[in-house]
């Protein structure tokens, strides 16, 4: 099965067999408890990186094993899609579903060579089954291995090697890079609601209107029907609570207000699916699946709509722009979005109308960055919800209307400011993905090191191979070579 490109000069083409042998020793665990036992799973996929590992006993292991030894490559020959292929520099035993291979060209080439793309792609075509591929011996040895002379297979090795080990001390770092994005919105959303952000600018704007002087003269409706408010006491991070928290201590300004004296609660419904005349029609109507799109943001367009016969035969209302939902329900607790024009909602999400008290997106980085907090207030554990006596209790803590929105300035330029690193962070981890594909293609084709035209080429390394490994015959009789000869890299 060689492929049909041409190879740089010097190179030579290759059956699996000619440049490898793959051995079959199984053995008896209870023969070698202490020995390293290694699986499949025990190796990175397409890395060529072996991970953490027991001994036979630790492992349990009860089946007939295959013997391996230092400088020999195991293969997993179970979903080569999944190019699971490490060298080892210790002796132990590997799973039947495993092949140590014993190199006749440099290990290291013969590694990479095992996992790149276009090995892979030649023995996933190879592979039988369908219920757990795997791909045989025999179809192994019939694989093709591009063979560049000796010296050149040792410098394109040590490339490879120091290379691929940048690109995965780039990937640590990028790999780390998430965490820090997370812990750094969090702070910014604590330190806002802390009113850490704002300090100065309080300073600086003592006489603004306070906050319960507006508080007083807005007239929100109390939510209808239903289960009374919890009398229950749970306090959130900072801003959010259940009940009137014990601890009041504000910065100068702020109060303690019912979320539901300055918002107005409204819940949402399904209208029956059993009547298509209900949907499909002109109202948008909000589902968790809006909501956890257009979590963080404004809610323009929905998934579903519904006719004005399904919003007059069901309990959902058409709630105004701006007003803000927070999902309730199952996994999903916690997404929030500030709704673009008029839509109804479904009842996994509870909604507040907000008066003047209250800006919007005050309101849904509150809940944002208290999500863990209305979390700990759902009950439940299959189909966990924050049920309503919990939602009408919500209390709020409040600034000044004008430091809210100097509040939303501050968290929407900072979250501004962690997007762009963001889109930065995506970028350089999709350049970083291609990088090692990249290599490994480049080192196959010749272009990953200089060639000298000195080198004796790969034609010539090839012939002395099959001479070594040629059956020999004594006394009339054949007689296969089937000892370990001596690598011929390392001649």
């Amino acid at each position: 099965m060689k492929p049909r490109r041409s190879l740089p000069d010097g190179w030579a083409w290759a059956d699996f067999d000619e440049v490898a042998t793959i051995r079959s020793n199984l053995v008896d665990p209870k023969t070698c408890p202490d020995a390293a036992h290694i699986a499949p799973n025990h190796i990175e996929s397409g890395s060529a990186r072996l991970l953490s590992y027991a001994t036979v006993s630790d492992d349990g292991v009860t089946s007939n094993k295959h013997r391996f030894h230092p400088g020999q490559i195991l293969y997993s020959k179970i979903r080569p899609y999944l190019a699971k292929v490490v060298l080892v520099d210790f002796g132990g035993v590997c799973s039947a579903d495993m092949y140590p291979v014993e190199p006749r060209i440099e290990p290291r080439y013969l590694l990479r060579w095992l996992v790149s793309p276009e090995f892979t792609e030649f023995a996933s075509r190879s592979q039988g089954r369908t219920v757990l591929p795997k791909i045989n011996q025999n179809a192994l040895n019939r694989t093709s291995v591009p063979v560049p002379p000796l010296r050149e297979q040792w410098r394109i090795a040590d490339k490879m090697e120091a290379l691929l080990g940048s690109s995965r001390r780039a990937k640590e770092a990028l790999d780390a890079i998430p965490p820090l994005l997370e812990r750094f919105r969090q702070s910014v959303l604590a330190a806002a609601f802390r009113g850490d952000l704002t300090a100065d600018w309080r300073a600086q704007n003592p006489d603004v209107e306070p906050i319960a002087k507006v508080v007083s003269r807005v007239d929100v409706k109390p939510p209808r029907g239903g289960r009374s408010a919890t009398i229950a006491v749970r306090p959130g991070l900072s801003a959010l609570s259940v009940g009137l928290p014990e601890d009041r201590r504000v910065p100068p300004g702020w109060q303690w207000v019912p979320l539901s004296s300055v918002a107005r609660l409204e819940s949402g419904h399904t209208p029956s699916r059993r009547h298509p005349e209900y949907w499909d029609g002109p109202i948008r109507w909000v589902g968790i699946v809006d909501a956890r799109d257009s979590h963080g943001r404004r809610l323009m367009n929905t998934y579903q709509t519904i006719t004005k016969a399904g919003l007059d035969n069901s309990s959902a209302r058409l709630l105004p722009a701006n007003t803000v939902c927070l999902v309730r329900t199952a996994a999903s607790i916690g997404y929030v979005t500030i709704l673009g024009s008029e839509m109804a909602t479904s009842q996994d999400l509870v909604n507040w109308v907000c008066s003047e008290a209250i800006v919007p997106e005050y309101l849904m980085y509150l809940l944002i960055a208290e999500k863990e907090s209305i979390l700990s207030f759902g009950k439940g554990s299959a189909h966990r919800t924050v049920y309503y006596p919990e939602v009408k209790a919500f209390h709020v803590c409040l600034p000044p209307v004008a430091e809210q929105r100097e509040i939303v300035r501050h968290v929407e330029e900072k979250l501004a400011a962690l997007e762009r690193l963001s889109r930065a962070f995506a970028y350089a981890q999709r350049t970083r993905d291609h990088l090692e594909p990249s290599i490994l293609a480049k080192a196959f084709r010749g272009e990953l090191v200089p060639q000298d035209p000195d080198d004796e080429p790969a034609s010539v390394l090839l012939e002395r191979i099959r001479a070594v490994t040629k059956p020999t015959t004594s006394r009339g009789k054949k007689r296969s070579s089937s000892r370990s000869h001596k690598a011929t890299w390392s001649s």
